[in-house]
């Protein structure tokens, strides 16, 4: 088995080919760890569909894509469910040509043999369940080699923040449908006891929560939230990038409420010595004001609703990028049509940064207006290859 694997996968980072198999820095040590996720998944969540464009909570028939990323053992690397109208199941690091245009459906217009990855879920499968985790069989080499790293590393990632904890699947917190106060308004000690272990609460005055907002209409990727209450103080830790490259970090928000407040950010590797990421960042500047408690300011970030002219809204966004933030993604879907149309979501650039795939990232986020009464809102997270957001040829995609 080592053999066959050193022969037909040519991993991104040199790892050791001698029979020390118990070595992390070993090609079959590896390579089975990427097969193994610290989360329990079943079937209904190896992937979550709630309001992508098109789906039908009550059918629930898959629509344009949806994927998650996930962070396997061994080396921290991402492992990429995906699934669509046109995928016939659920697979892994499939990567597929999308209809993308700004007035394009986002389905799949074809996918080339060796990008379409490797069914893990679909109506003839059959999971075998033990106890506290579940096994899928699959019939292809699965491998985080560097045509994975490469495939990955050349699109837009993005994650909701209820991905980067394991516990939020384990123990069936994340999107739960059951509605109730107790499972819709979670609380997740930080104290002494943290219940996640991706996740330090810096100042024990904070109230970290998870809202699923089910049955709700809010104006969320995939309908949840996160919300810290008190002295927002907190360090994530942030899942790996596939490959080393310069990538734009962002972070999606709905600003502009009185409760939002301001909020400085770090990030780095050493989780008790970040660098801050340029200046504060006032949630409370929304697309048109800043909501402050006494009173209304104009907001100067150039956010105008889109037109049907193609060429003058690729201008407008062009804008909005220059001054760190862009509009809401098309890909979901909101009560009065997309997080893009939305004024009130929108994305924030927290920073351009060269970024190493060997390195562990922490992103820490600090309140500094003092008043306890606000609140720090967490949906999802993005991180943009530069040859996406800069490209010179093709403008990224408004999905």
């Amino acid at each position: 088995m080592a053999g066959y694997i050193q022969q037909n996968c040519q991993f991104p980072k040199n790892y050791r080919n001698d029979q020390d198999y118990s070595n992390p820095e070993n090609t079959l040590y590896q390579f089975v760890t990427y097969h193994l996720l610290n989360r329990l998944l079943t079937p209904s969540t190896l992937v979550n569909h709630y309001n992508e464009l098109g789906y039908n909570t009550s059918t629930r028939m898959p629509t344009i894509p949806v994927c998650e990323y996930y962070t396997t053992m061994g080396d921290r690397r991402l492992l990429r469910t995906y699934e669509s109208a046109e995928s016939n199941g659920i697979y892994l690091n499939r990567f597929p040509i999308l209809d993308n245009s700004r007035k394009g459906s986002y389905h799949e217009l074809s996918c080339a043999p060796e990008k379409t990855g490797i069914c893990v879920w679909n109506s003839t499968a059959s999971p075998i369940s033990i106890i506290n985790a579940v096994i899928y069989p699959i019939n292809q080499l699965l491998a985080f080699d560097q045509n994975t790293a490469d495939n990955m590393g050349s699109i837009r990632l993005r994650m909701d923040v209820a991905s980067i904890f394991p516990e939020m699947a384990t123990n069936d917190i994340r999107l739960s449908e059951i509605t109730d106060a107790s499972h819709f308004n979670v609380y997740l000690p930080c104290d002494q006891y943290p219940y996640l272990d991706d996740l330090t609460v810096n100042n024990f005055e904070s109230k970290f929560c998870y809202w699923t907002g089910r049955g709700r209409g809010w104006q969320n990727m995939q309908g949840d939230e996160f919300c810290c209450q008190g002295w927002q103080d907190i360090t994530l830790r942030l899942p790996p990038v596939p490959r080393r490259g310069t990538y734009e970090l962002r972070l999606g928000i709905q600003p502009g409420s009185t409760l939002r407040g301001i909020f400085q950010l770090y990030l780095g590797t050493e989780p008790d010595n970040l660098l801050p990421l340029g200046f504060p960042v006032d949630f409370r500047q929304g697309a048109y004001y800043i909501n402050t408690s006494s009173g209304q300011i104009p907001s100067s970030i150039g956010y105008e609703d889109d037109t049907n002219d193609d060429y003058y809204d690729q201008m407008r966004d062009n804008e909005l990028h220059e001054n760190g933030y862009m509009k809401g993604c098309q890909q979901y879907a909101v009560s009065n049509g997309t997080m893009r149309g939305s004024n009130i979501c929108l994305r924030r650039i927290l920073g351009r940064l060269t970024m190493d795939s060997d390195k562990t990232y922490y992103l820490r986020i600090k309140n500094v207006l003092d008043d306890r009464g606000k609140y720090l809102y967490l949906d999802y997270i993005e991180f943009c290859p530069k040859e996406v957001y800069a490209n010179p040829y093709e403008p990224e995609d408004i999905w």
